[in-house]
């Protein structure tokens, strides 16, 4: 297997794609630790051992994250999940799983904050497990955040996308960005 390269097109050091490796696999185990929280959590009881167990090691697995990094952000891109800033792909079906789960919220991008709660933690798994009256439609999960004063779990207004022509080199029509920021902008009025 050739050796990954980064943008200058000089091969990373071992020990650097190492890290990068790790990381991207921290990052897969703590989706697939969420996701398994909210699929078990429809399956058994609230305080089932299983359910216990898994909740609190998908959150143990988040705030771990969190100590060391302020914010983890999850974000939909086609039907492909980006962890901050990292694609991730995997066969694994419970990464894909949670893709497809935010995607039928009309959710395209989630962050979880330092100071995370358990109590917080709990209202989002709940709220996920919620059975979608109307597909797409995000304000579901976040009224019951915003019902319970969850302040470390947002719904994010941006959200990623391909740019046409700027990564071949090719001019950018700035409008479609222009548009897009006084939508935001004006949505926060």
């Amino acid at each position: 297997m050739p050796p990954e390269k980064n943008n200058s097109e000089f091969p990373l050091p071992k020990s650097l794609m190492k890290l990068k490796n790790n990381h991207k696999e921290s990052l897969l185990d703590t989706i697939n630790q969420v996701q398994l929280a909210i699929k078990s959590a429809g399956v058994y009881p609230e305080d089932h051992p299983i359910t216990i167990g898994i909740i609190h090691n998908s959150y143990e697995a988040l705030t771990d994250h969190l100590a060391l990094k302020s914010i983890l952000t999850c974000s939909v891109m086609g039907d492909k999940l980006w962890v901050d800033d990292i694609l991730l792909e995997s066969p694994n079906t419970l990464s894909v799983n949670f893709t497809v789960e935010l995607g039928q919220r009309a959710i395209d991008s989630l962050s979880f904050h330092r100071g995370l709660s358990l109590p917080d933690y709990l209202v989002f798994i709940k709220a996920m497990m919620q059975k979608l009256p109307f597909q797409g439609k995000a304000t579901d999960v976040a009224a019951i955040l915003k019902k319970s004063n969850v302040s470390t779990i947002r719904l994010n207004e941006v959200r990623y996308g391909k740019i046409s022509g700027a990564a071949k080199g090719g001019e950018m029509d700035p409008t479609p960005i222009i548009s897009i920021w006084m939508g935001i902008r004006s949505a926060r009025r």
